[in-house]
């Protein structure tokens, strides 16, 4: 896998805010995750949102960075999955 596999999944799997965000489900933050690992490609950090109303709101507290880190996919998928009966989307920021 390159790069543009990626980029593809991200377009087709997100929920895309137009100019600022591109959030995943767990699922799919959790898959979009392998097909970094799988293009070599690091994950810097994790920001989680909930939709309140008809706004976007981030949590701070459900959100880490790996920003110093190596090889941080397996953390980054237990980060996800330790809030997979939750309300959240994510925001995953990739070392491109």
């Amino acid at each position: 896998m390159n790069k543009s596999n990626l980029t593809n999944f991200v377009l087709e799997y997100s929920i895309q805010i137009p100019g600022l965000l591109n959030l995943f489900n767990n699922e799919n933050a959790i898959k979009a995750i392998q097909i970094a690992k799988s293009c070599n490609i690091n994950v810097l950090g994790i920001d989680s949102f909930r939709f309140i109303d008809e706004t976007i709101q981030p949590s701070l507290e459900n959100s880490i960075d790996y920003y110093d880190e190596q090889n941080t996919h397996l953390k980054a998928i237990s980060f996800i999955k330790e809030r997979e009966n939750s309300e959240y989307f994510y925001e995953i920021v990739f070392d491109m």
